[in-house]
């Protein structure tokens, strides 16, 4: 069964992907880091979705990360978990400080969410 909200995720990581690619600035520093937050709430989504399909119900986005990698379907545990902090730390706050140390980690997310993109086509 293919996961419906895959297509999302994909056209969601890749306009992620063409922010990350523009010299930094306040307002592609900007760009790239709601993108992110659109990626992050879309894998969230898509791996609640994917584990329902497994028989899982689950509610949060640190449930559905945490039962992805038990899953077998994310690696990298400690990366996935550092995300959903800045994730969290970004959405409650903006502070110039934040922003610019979470910017610094976007390409890692990037390469975890276009890894899941990779799992879930399989």
């Amino acid at each position: 069964m293919i996961n419906p909200k895959l297509d999302s995720l994909i056209l969601a990581v890749g306009r992620f992907e063409e922010a990350l690619k523009l010299p930094e600035g306040d307002t592609t520093r900007d760009s790239a880091i709601m993108r992110f937050q659109f990626c992050y709430d879309l894998s969230w989504k898509t791996l609640k979705e994917e584990l329902k399909m497994r028989g899982l119900e689950l509610f949060s986005p640190r449930e559905c990360f945490k039962s992805a990698i038990a899953e077998g379907l994310l690696g990298d545990e400690e990366s996935w978990l550092k995300m959903i902090d800045d994730r969290n730390e970004i959405a409650h706050v903006y502070d110039m400080t934040i922003a610019k140390r979470i910017y610094s980690n976007l390409a890692d997310y990037l390469t975890l969410f276009q890894n899941l993109i990779a799992k879930l086509s399989e």
